[in-house]
């Protein structure tokens, strides 16, 4: 089987007072000659990319003196930055084991927002 399902509870932080749980699953397609495809990179590492770009965007939120971005910008943006860098990062993987493998990825985000839970719905690939 070449899915693999990824999910992720994360709590409040110092950074951010709000959790949220991240649910994806990655479809694999390519070469399945080995155990060891982007699937799984992904399985393994999406959540680190996802949690750094929202931790930037924090930060850069945090220092704007205008108009702030809502909990919803700040998760859209941080994963659409988490998908771009993360392509990079899956492309030199790829070259480096020298695997002709790929995947899709269809993501959901649910969130604490100002007033209610609110969700983010992705797919790529």
């Amino acid at each position: 089987m070449e899915d693999r399902i990824l999910i992720k509870d994360k709590q409040h932080d110092e950074y951010w007072n709000r959790g949220y749980n991240l649910y994806a699953v990655f479809d694999g397609h390519g070469n399945h000659s080995t155990d060891y495809g982007v699937w799984e990179y992904a399985k393994q590492h999406f959540a680190e990319f996802f949690d750094a770009q929202l931790l930037v965007q924090i930060a850069e939120n945090n220092e704007k003196q205008q108009k702030r971005l809502s909990s919803k910008e700040l998760i859209e943006i941080s994963l659409k930055e988490s998908f771009t860098k993360f392509d990079e990062e899956i492309k030199q993987e790829i070259q480096r084991v020298k695997h002709d493998t790929g995947c899709t990825a269809t993501v959901l985000i649910l969130f604490q927002g100002e007033k209610q839970i609110e969700s983010i719905f992705a797919n790529v690939g």
